[in-house]
C-alpha cells in the first residue's frame, strides 16, 4: 500500500499543516509523540503515519501533528482549538477524527471544548489521562532530549511487560534514534508537547462529550493500563470498548482488526 499511496502536503486556511492520503470521506488522524511537530520528512514521517496507512483504503486520511513554532506554556486546550480552526475552515462540517496515544488526548481535548468539530470520534492506546509510567516516560524523554541524549530511548519504559522486552525495544530505539531526530537537533515543540500532556486529565469532565466515541487499546498497555480504558469509555456518554487481547501500547492499533473495527464503526 504505502508504495502506491500519494502523500500529499497541505496547509489549512489558519496555516496548520496536514500530510493527506487515501481515498473516501475525510478521517483526521492524530498521530502519537514526535520528536518534532509539522509534517516531519524520512525515517519519522513513516514512523508518524504508518498506524494510519490501512484506514486509506476506505477514507481520505488528513494527518494533523501539532503545529511547529509552539510557545511556551502550550496547553492541550491551546492545541485543541487551533486544530479546531484548522479543520473548521479545511472541511464545512463536522469530521470524523482518530487520535492515537497523545493525539488521543489531542482528540478528547477538541471533542470536548469544540463538538461542532467532530461527528465520531476513535481512541487508539489513548485514554483521558496518561498514566503514572506513561508520563513517567515522556519526563524522561524530554530530560534526555534537553540534555542532549538520545531522547527514543525513555519511550523503552512503556514498550513492553516484560523485562527483556524493554531491554531489548531501548537498544532498537537507541539504535534509529539518530533517523527520528529534528534536522536541526532542536526538541523544543516536542518538549513543550509533553508538558502539556503532562497536566492533561479529563476524567471529571468525560460526560461533556456527546459525539459517540470507540475506545480501543492493548491490555498490555502500560501507559494507559485497560481499567483507564474501561474508566474512559464508561465516563464517555455514547462510547464503545474494544480491547485486544495481548497487545500492548504500540502493537494494538497495528492489530490487523484496527482498521476495520475502525471503518465499521464510523460508517
Amino acid at each position: 500500500m504505502t508504495a502506491k499511496l500519494d502523500i500529499c502536503e497541505g496547509k489549512c486556511p489558519n496555516g496548520h499543516p496536514y500530510l493527506r492520503f487515501g481515498d473516501g470521506a475525510p478521517l483526521i488522524a492524530l498521530p502519537g509523540s514526535t520528536p518534532e511537530n509539522g509534517n516531519l520528512d524520512g525515517g519519522a514521517r513513516k514512523y508518524m503515519i504508518k498506524p494510519f496507512l490501512p484506514l486509506a483504503a476506505h477514507r481520505t486520511v488528513y494527518v494533523f501533528n501539532r503545529r511547529p513554532g509552539v510557545p511556551a506554556g502550550l496547553t492541550m486546550t491551546d492545541i485543541a482549538t487551533d486544530l479546531a480552526e484548522g479543520l473548521t475552515g479545511e472541511f464545512d462540517s463536522a469530521v470524523d477524527v482518530v487520535g492515537y496515544s497523545t493525539g488521543g488526548s489531542v482528540a478528547l481535548q477538541l471533542a470536548h471544548d469544540h463538538p461542532a468539530a467532530v461527528r465520531r470520534l476513535v481512541l487508539a492506546s489513548a485514554a483521558y489521562a496518561l498514566s503514572m509510567e506513561g508520563r513517567n516516560a515522556m519526563r524522561l524523554f524530554a530530560e534526555r532530549a534537553a540534555a542532549g541524549k538520545r531522547p527514543a530511548v525513555a519511550w523503552a519504559s512503556i514498550a513492553s511487560t516484560s523485562r527483556l522486552g524493554r531491554r531489548l525495544m531501548a537498544g532498537f530505539l537507541w539504535m534509529i534514534d539518530p533517523m527520528m531526530r529534528p534536522a536541526d537537533g532542536d526538541y523544543t515543540d516536542a518538549i513543550r508537547v509533553i508538558e502539556a500532556e503532562d497536566t492533561f486529565d479529563l476524567r471529571d469532565r468525560l460526560a461533556g462529550i456527546a459525539a459517540p466515541t470507540l475506545v480501543i487499546g492493548g491490555d498490555k498497555d502500560l501507559a494507559y493500563p485497560v481499567a483507564m480504558f474501561r474508566d474512559t469509555a464508561e465516563g464517555l456518554r455514547d462510547a464503545e470498548l474494544l480491547v485486544y487481547a495481548g497487545r500492548d501500547h504500540n502493537s494494538a492499533i497495528a492489530d490487523r482488526r484496527f482498521a476495520k473495527d475502525v471503518v465499521e464503526f464510523l460508517e
